[in-house]
């Protein structure tokens, strides 16, 4: 049907696809930002040291997030990790683009686990955007800049914390 086909995009991932196409490829697009993010002004992107908040994230509490959403948890309870974290009972409620938009220009490192259905999620693509570093979890798959380093957690949420202390020992002030 499709013997001109040299390969086929997808928007979504899934282990099954990397060998789906057969003889032809089937390649993984990456999200991106949400549509009416925008491109920042240059006076709106200001180095770390000055930003309110050390780490966020605004999202909701998918199956997928389970261990992410549980270590935040336990960090608010025991007091290891401050964060300005807000859940939302669905995708696109709590605060607007505009809003989350703001907040990310005052925030070091933008928490991104996983999406419901894909190893990203937009959240990455708009913490780049905002001059944020966006901390992911690590995936076999996954590499959204190639070989450009994006800080992973390794194994479990739970060292988070010590993940944010070793950038910041490296003297890190983000523009």
């Amino acid at each position: 049907m499709y013997s001109g086909l040299f390969a086929a995009y997808m928007n979504h991932w899934h282990p099954k696809l990397i060998n789906a196409g057969g003889t032809k490829p089937v390649l993984w697009l990456p999200l991106g930002v949400t549509n009416g993010f925008g491109k920042p002004a240059r006076n709106q992107i200001i180095p770390a040291s000055q930003r309110r908040f050390r780490c966020g994230f605004r999202g909701c509490k998918w199956g997928a997030r389970k261990p992410f959403f549980e270590a935040i948890e336990e960090f608010a309870q025991n007091g290891t990790l401050t964060c300005d974290v807000h859940w939302s009972a669905k995708f696109r409620t709590g605060l607007d683009i505009q809003g989350f938009r703001q907040e990310l220009f005052q925030t070091t490192f933008a928490l991104c686990p996983r999406g419901n259905y894909n190893p990203d999620s937009f959240r990455i693509y708009e913490a780049l955007t905002a001059g944020c570093i966006p901390i992911i979890p690590e995936h076999h798959e996954f590499e959204p800049l190639g070989d450009d380093p994006i800080p992973r957690i390794a194994g479990s949420w739970r060292s988070l914390p010590a993940v944010l202390s070793e950038i910041e020992a490296e003297g890190v002030d983000v523009v």
